[in-house]
């Protein structure tokens, strides 16, 4: 699930998001209009009575005064300072910064297997192979001679892999393949006539796949998907026909794989989560009863439009969202449960005056939230790469329990040049390990370079590997042969 995305565009996936950008040049209009429901303004405290509207008031955002920064000189553990005046409670973020060791994979030994893509810019050029940090090997991924490795994605389990085998020649030939860890085929599927491109795992059972029926000469959004077992193979429809979809593909171009179809189901199938418009022309996230085919909350997305690909927590209890209420350019992370309950997880914007987010991911257990952030001034002015054109996208991680922000200043965005221009490229989801106490991230550096970091949680240590190693997931370890740890 790991991906590069444009600036103009995420989460979100490396040749996901770039074969996506290739196909995006289309032109739509127009909107479903949605059915009226009653309004709230709510101050500070965020919780939704069942199908209503919330429109978030702005609030004023306050300048903190920075009460220290980490040294230049940065350590692999050092203590934790504040970069901004506490709050009456906890600060919206603590500073962390973490210094990676230069490392060949070959050094650690950890559980599970990495899924790895060495020239991420050039997909069909690039070597995709999984990596067993344990024992060392590795196994290439062989999508066929004339093929290369399209859409991809890991189950939730980090059990099984997906991706779209595409012919070099023909976008529309294509195969969809499920591995195990070791590399082994468990499901090897031609592509129907409008099967389209992969959007990811719904769970650890089912794919999702956008159908591609071009009734007007160009892919219909929002598209129908098609929800395919591959390991029965069957497969179910399921139609976009909920009240006020959006239907404009840039008004949602930060949901990754979800572009064309942006309907995100839960793993049970009981609940969704879309963009949608009213009829006033207000922005909103839905979240959609299946069972009692009404909303049960719609969030009013003030200043943004739609924030990034909303994540489902593991218990599929709740999902995150992002979004641009508390101030136009000031985003914040909010949680949103199945009963429409809505809490704001982070006050970013009591401290700076500009607060993006990019791509976030859930631990394993649901405990924490890794997520990529960029806050003017800085979280951490000693950047490493003066080419930059902005300042970064940051690595930080939230503490579910306490509600703590932590930073851990590793910049994930980088400047690459193509041959039609300069584009600024952001980072996909932080990856975690099948434990929760790694986490892998990877960065674009200002030369075409990629970096990848595993960060040690408990440790506070991190190791970066040699450049050209984008990580698209980190596998359980096999039970069947070579790949199992002891």
């Amino acid at each position: 699930m790991a991906a590069f995305m444009n600036q103009q565009l995420p989460k979100f996936r490396i040749l996901q998001m770039f074969s996506l950008l290739l196909a995006i040049e289309i032109s739509l209009s127009g909107c479903v209009q949605s059915t009226q429901t009653s309004a709230i303004h709510l101050p500070t405290t965020l919780v939704a009575a069942t199908s209503t509207v919330l429109e978030l008031t702005k609030t004023p955002t306050r300048t903190a005064t920075p009460t220290g920064r980490p040294s230049s000189t940065l350590l692999p553990s050092p203590t934790p300072t504040l970069s901004m005046t506490p709050t009456a409670t906890q600060p919206p973020i603590l500073v962390q910064c973490i210094q990676p060791v230069d490392a060949q994979l070959s050094d650690l030994k950890l559980n599970g297997s990495l899924v790895i893509n060495d020239n991420p810019f050039y997909e069909r050029e690039s070597n995709v192979y999984i990596h067993n940090m344990n024992t060392g090997k590795k196994v290439t991924i062989d999508p066929g001679a004339g093929r290369y490795v399209g859409d991809f994605d890991v189950s939730p389990d980090n059990t099984y892999i997906a991706y779209r085998a595409v012919s070099k020649n023909n976008l529309n030939d294509a195969y969809y393949v499920v591995l195990d860890a070791s590399g082994k085929v468990i499901a090897n599927h031609y592509a129907e006539k409008d099967w389209y491109t992969l959007v990811g795992w719904q769970d650890s059972q089912h794919l999702l796949i956008t159908l591609d029926r071009r009734p007007n000469g160009y892919i219909e959004i929002p598209a129908v998907i098609v929800r395919w077992n591959p390991f029965s193979g069957n497969d179910q429809e399921l139609l976009p026909d909920f009240p006020g979809i959006e239907n404009v593909i840039d008004g949602v171009h930060k949901w990754g794989g979800y572009v064309f179809a942006p309907a995100v189901y839960d793993p049970a199938m009981q609940f969704v989560v879309y963009p949608s418009v009213q009829k006033e022309g207000k922005t909103m996230i839905s979240l959609w009863s299946l069972i009692s085919k009404k909303a049960i909350i719609e969030i009013e997305d003030i200043y943004g439009y739609y924030g990034s690909q909303p994540k489902w927590s593991p218990d599929g209890r709740s999902v995150l969202i992002n979004l641009t209420n508390m101030g136009e350019k000031q985003e914040e992370l909010y949680q949103v449960d199945i009963r429409g309950q809505l809490k704001q997880l982070t006050t970013l914007s009591r401290a700076f005056s500009e607060v993006e987010f990019g791509d976030f991911s859930w631990s394993p257990d649901g405990s924490q939230v890794a997520f990529w952030v960029r806050t003017v001034p800085d979280i951490w002015r000693e950047d490493d790469d003066p080419k930059r054109p902005r300042t970064p996208l940051r690595l930080a991680v939230l503490n579910m329990n306490t509600g703590k922000v932590r930073s851990y200043c590793l910049p994930g965005e980088g400047r690459y040049t193509s041959p039609q221009g300069e584009d600024i490229i952001m980072p996909g989801s932080p990856i975690w390990s099948p434990g929760g106490d790694y986490l892998a991230a990877f960065r674009v550096t200002a030369d075409q370079g990629v970096n990848l970091v595993i960060i040690d949680l408990a440790n506070n240590n991190a190791w970066r590997f040699p450049p050209q190693m984008a990580l698209w997931g980190w596998l359980k370890s096999s039970p069947m042969g070579w790949l199992a740890t002891p």
